[in-house]
């Protein structure tokens, strides 16, 4: 299983209803768009989230940048910025204050939510995944 792909994509939504097992206040959409994927020049592909009541509400991915959806938050980064997050080399929000992740929504806005993406990227941490 790589990250991002198919097996890991299934693995991961299910990761998610594990550890948002119990209702809370969260409430946001976010898109994650993953810029030169596996290292591959132009290779795009973006992950939606939506969150009602601190629990997945809806989730769905895509290739490509023309079919990216919109969202209250968009973050773009390449692949490579994404993988330091997820292997705890790099804190997100350090990554968007130091121009490693773009992000579209509102900075102030976001920081409240620091707390459920930590949950959703302790989510895309598949054992036995490679990156």
């Amino acid at each position: 299983m790589k990250y991002l792909d198919e097996e890991w994509f299934e693995a991961h939504e299910k990761r998610i209803g594990e550890i948002f097992n119990a209702p809370g206040s969260a409430a946001t959409e976010l898109v994650e768009v993953y810029r030169n994927v596996w290292g591959i020049p132009g290779k795009t592909i973006w992950t939606y989230y939506r969150m009602e009541k601190g629990q997945l509400a809806a989730m769905r991915h895509g290739e490509g940048e023309e079919s990216i959806p919109a969202g209250r938050f968009r973050c773009f980064g390449d692949y490579a910025g994404y993988v330091k997050v997820i292997n705890r080399k790099l804190d997100p929000a350090t990554g968007i204050l130091t121009g490693v992740f773009t992000l579209e929504g509102g900075l102030h806005s976001a920081i409240a939510l620091i707390p459920t993406y930590n949950k959703l990227t302790e989510a895309k941490r598949i054992p036995g995944m490679e990156v």
